[in-house]
């Protein structure tokens, strides 16, 4: 994997955003061990189209075929303030979706997917 193109947008509190690569906890089906983050600032305000966060790792992060990966968007730990959204694709397509919102993970469900493209080599 050497790049994650995310649609995230902002709308209040602090305009910093952390995005991670995260390897499945196939026991509880969450996000497991993070294995690389990236921060981003300044995102485009909530209901503006098109422009993309991308996070690129040159060197490359190995990955499995056939293992289920995480994208995951959480606020900086030094700004719990920060209410961003991640803009939903453009073809309402579904898939495996865990949300937490400071208790812990939920249990994975099936949601509409985010907008987000994960490429390698």
């Amino acid at each position: 994997m050497t790049e994650i193109d995310l649609g995230i947008t902002y709308v209040q509190g602090t305009n910093i955003v952390v995005v991670s690569l995260n390897e499945n906890d196939a026991k509880n089906h969450i996000p497991g061990k993070a294995l690389h983050t990236w921060r981003f600032k300044n995102l485009p305000a909530f209901g503006t189209c098109c422009t993309l966060q991308v996070a690129k790792f040159a060197k490359g992060i190995p990955v499995k075929k056939g293992l289920m990966y995480w994208v995951v968007v959480s606020p900086d730990q030094q700004f719990q303030d920060t209410y961003d959204v991640w803009n939903n694709d453009a073809n309402g397509q579904q898939g495996p979706f865990s949300n937490n919102i400071g208790s812990g993970w939920e249990k994975q469900s099936l949601q509409q997917l985010a907008n987000f493209g994960v490429f390698g080599r």
